[in-house]
């Protein structure tokens, strides 16, 4: 698990951070260039100048994902608040009516899905249809006789009955 720092409560946390970012940044193009451009002699050492140069910038690599991934971390937080959904009287799912005794809820044998009566009615309003196609999946239920006829879904039927 990437281990992120907490949220600063201290404002100046991160602007200290931020100054000793800087500085070990400067360091390193300061190391990095007089190092490879200024320097025409060879240079005593030069293996343990790039061993520090690169230890010092996989240290900063590291505080920057460290920090940044803290930084998304607290934005995505922001951006998804919990919603409460009231279970207690469920909804179709096509209209957003509360199902009751005229909105019964029916179940399309072909897919599983539930629709109110009243939108199975609305989908079927021209004149009487053989084949139902599901609002949701388009998964074309078969009606035998009417579409009165449909299954109840008895668990929904519980819940907004209160049982």
């Amino acid at each position: 698990m990437l281990d992120t720092p907490e949220p600063c409560s201290n404002p100046t946390q991160w602007v200290t951070d931020a100054f000793w970012f800087i500085i070990l940044y400067l360091i390193l193009i300061i190391f990095g260039f007089s190092a490879k451009f200024l320097y025409s002699e060879p240079i005593p050492a030069k293996g343990l100048l790039k061993v520090i140069l690169v230890l010092l910038y996989f240290v900063y690599l590291y505080q920057c994902r460290k920090y940044f991934l803290a930084f998304l971390n607290r934005g995505i937080e922001h951006l998804f608040e919990p919603t409460e959904v009231d279970i207690s009287k469920p909804t179709c799912k096509i209209c957003y009516l509360n199902f009751d005794q005229i909105r019964r809820p029916l179940i399309l044998k072909a897919c599983g899905h539930t629709v109110c009566e009243e939108c199975i009615e609305n989908i079927n309003t021209r004149g009487f249809r053989r084949i139902l196609s599901c609002p949701f999946c388009r998964t074309p239920t078969v009606l035998e006789d009417q579409w009165e006829l449909l299954p109840k879904n008895y668990a929904i039927i519980e819940l907004y009955e209160g049982r």
